[in-house]
C-alpha cells in the first residue's frame, strides 16, 4: 500500500480530529513526507468528511469515542471551530460508572465484572442517556426504568458539578 501512495498521482486522504495539536500534526506530516515519502496529503476535518459522506452541507456531527465525545457543527461545508464542542465524557467513563453502580446495588456480578466487559455492544444496548428522566419515567409502556445519580468527577467545562443522569432499563435483580 505504501508503493501505491509514493506513486505521483497518488493521494492519501486523512481526516483529522479538530483538537489535533499543531505539533502532532508537524510530526504526522513530516513522516507521511519524509519517512514514508508518500506524493501527495488531503487533511481533511473528521466533521466535514461526514457531512460529505451524507451529502449535507450544513448538520451538527457527534463523535463519542472511548475516552471523549465531539460536537462539530459544520455549515454551509465550513466546520464552524469556534462551536466545537469536546468533552472527556466518553464510552469508557459510562462503562466505569456501571461498574460503580453495580457494587453500590450489591449486584451478583460486581465482583467479577470488568470495565471491559461493560463496554459490550449488548451492555449499551440496554443503556442510553435520557435528557429528560422524570418524563421517561412516568411512561405507562416499556420496561421499568431504574434511575443511577452519578456525579461528574471533572471540574471543567460546562457541566463543572453538575450531575449527570443515566437510565438503565432492567429487571432490577
Amino acid at each position: 500500500m505504501i508503493d501505491e501512495l509514493q506513486r505521483p498521482n497518488a493521494c492519501l486522504v486523512f481526516t483529522e480530529p479538530s483538537n489535533l495539536p499543531l505539533a502532532v500534526k508537524e510530526q504526522l506530516l513530516r513522516y507521511l513526507f519524509e519517512e514514508l515519502q508518500i506524493a501527495r496529503l488531503c487533511l481533511l476535518p473528521k466533521a466535514l468528511a461526514i457531512s460529505l459522506l451524507f451529502e449535507v452541507e450544513t448538520c451538527i456531527v457527534v463523535d463519542s469515542g472511548a475516552t471523549n465525545t465531539s460536537v462539530w457543527v459544520v455549515i454551509e461545508g465550513k466546520v464552524d471551530t469556534d462551536r466545537t464542542r469536546t468533552i472527556a465524557v466518553g464510552g469508557w467513563h459510562v462503562s466505569q460508572f456501571l461498574k460503580q453502580a453495580l457494587t453500590w446495588k450489591d449486584h451478583k456480578d460486581a465482583s467479577v465484572a470488568t470495565i471491559s466487559s461493560l463496554d459490550a455492544s449488548n451492555v449499551k444496548q440496554k443503556c442510553r442517556l435520557s435528557l429528560n428522566l422524570s418524563r421517561e419515567e412516568h411512561r405507562a409502556s416499556g420496561p421499568r426504568t431504574e434511575t443511577l445519580h452519578v456525579k461528574s468527577q471533572r471540574g471543567r467545562g460546562p457541566m463543572r458539578g453538575g450531575g449527570h443522569y443515566m437510565g438503565y432499563q432492567g429487571d432490577g435483580k
